[in-house]
């Protein structure tokens, strides 16, 4: 259970609780690692709680109010894996498939005065959706609510005996539909997406989808001896216009962010 006050446009504070319960399954299945889980969360958010972005939107309904009545929180995270090592391969090589989905929030939600963005607390992102961290905010901000699919291949090579290769592949989309009708209410009613909001005629910036873009993260790990590694690595995202205009500052910014983003790094791991 997660709990604080947040402050509202009345100057009132509102529950901000969330519940998170679930379950985690792992093993071996024919000759497979796999891994299975699934994550439920409920409980009350503010208006302001369920972030500001996302307010205007929610204090259009004729059930809510500036003043920060409480919303429902209905979010969920599922994620499945699926690997196997040849070991009478050269270089061993391990090979898993990766799908996790995390909800976001849609206009159906927001009439049901609901909060369906998946909150991920404090969790190791980097790990788990691509080391540059695009997608780490706990509240959902990298997608600005919309909340996120990741499918991904992840390898590991043992080159030799101290030396280890491992290259992940990922491709990223939003859970909540922005090409259709999913998400007009909040773009037309909100500054979630600036430029990226509908107009009152129903225009929408209809050539944004939802994919966010891809990650490729190269890893090399050299074991020095039994406490100590030196992890090296590169990593390259290709980003695309709706990953811009989500996280971009102003129109402007949205439209000129759609580039790519390199990040390299020497890391030496030791272990007392």
């Amino acid at each position: 259970m997660n709990s604080e006050d947040s402050a509202t446009a009345g100057g009132t504070a509102d529950d901000n609780t969330w519940y998170t319960l679930g379950a985690r399954q792992n093993g071996k299945m024919g000759g497979l690692d796999y891994r299975v889980e699934y994550y439920h969360q409920f409980g009350n958010g503010g208006v302001d709680a369920a972030g500001a972005d996302f307010a205007e939107a929610y204090t259009t309904v004729p059930t809510l109010n500036a003043q920060g009545d409480n919303i429902e929180r209905d979010a969920y995270m599922f994620g499945i894996r699926v690997g196997k090592t040849f070991t009478n391969v050269k270089y061993s090589p391990t090979v898993t498939l990766w799908y996790d989905q995390l909800s976001g929030t849609d206009d159906e939600d927001i009439a049901d005065s609901n909060y369906s963005t998946f909150n991920t607390l404090q969790d190791t992102g980097h790990k788990y959706y691509g080391l540059i961290d695009n997608f780490t905010n706990a509240a959902g901000n990298g997608t600005q609510r919309y909340g996120l699919q990741d499918l991904a291949i992840k390898t590991k090579f043992k080159i030799s005996d101290v030396n280890t290769l491992k290259v992940d592949a990922h491709q990223f989309y939003t859970q909540t539909d922005l090409s259709g009708a999913d998400s007009f209410g909040i773009r037309q009613r909100s500054n979630v997406s600036g430029a990226f909001a509908c107009d009152n005629n129903g225009v929408c910036e209809s050539a944004l989808e939802n994919n966010l873009g891809q990650e490729i993260d190269v890893t090399l790990v050299h074991k020095y001896d039994a406490n100590t590694k030196f992890v090296a690595g590169y990593s390259h995202y290709f980003g695309t216009m709706t990953h811009a205009f989500l996280n971009g500052s102003g129109a402007t910014a949205r439209r000129t962010a759609n580039g790519d983003q390199d990040w390299m790094y020497l890391m030496v791991d030791t272990k007392f």
